[in-house]
């Protein structure tokens, strides 16, 4: 499968604000976490499963295993957007200063081409051909479309194989 360039740009920003939010999300669960008095209170009429007397403290310590498990999905969820986020902005810097103004323009802020090439101070021609390199730039950088991916990557959707494609696939 190969990366689809376009979506991967297009979802730059939305990256940006998922990973702020589930950074927020994790301060968050920090803050619920419980901890039992200094002074222990003994109450045997408090009933866990199968009928075993628990304790404050053994019901704090459960509540924060999971509070801690919550946190740490959140935490895999935010290295996966960082990886992503790290994966654009690489490839962005290998592009020359008219290549990223380019792509910020149409992908991040979402100008259309007649907008952006008149910002850019350049034919409409030119703003096709930079933006054919810049994306080839783009794609050569992500070592063709192979690289680690994870389920923030949009990939593009297979079409359809000729017959001959299909059997040239079985061979190679």
């Amino acid at each position: 499968m190969s990366i689809d360039i376009k979506k991967l740009l297009y979802s730059y920003h939305k990256l940006q604000v998922g990973l702020a939010n589930i950074k927020e999300s994790i301060r968050r669960e920090q803050l619920k976490r419980q901890y039992p008095s200094c002074t222990p209170a003994y109450n045997d009429d408090i009933k866990g499963r199968g009928g075993r007397p628990v304790s404050q403290t053994e019901r704090f310590a459960l509540l924060n295993v999971e509070l801690d498990d919550n946190a740490r999905f959140m935490q895999w969820d935010a290295e996966e957007h960082e990886y992503v986020i790290r994966l654009i902005e690489s490839a962005l810097a290998t592009l020359n200063e008219k290549q990223q103004q380019l792509i910020k323009l149409a992908y991040f802020e979402g100008r259309e081409p007649i907008q952006a090439h008149g910002m850019m101070n350049i034919s409409l021609s030119h703003y096709y051909h930079v933006h054919t390199t810049a994306l080839q730039g783009i794609v050569q950088c992500l070592n063709g479309g192979h690289v680690f991916m994870n389920r923030l990557i949009p990939t593009k959707k297979q079409g359809k194989m000729s017959k001959n494609q299909g059997n040239m696939a079985v061979l190679v």
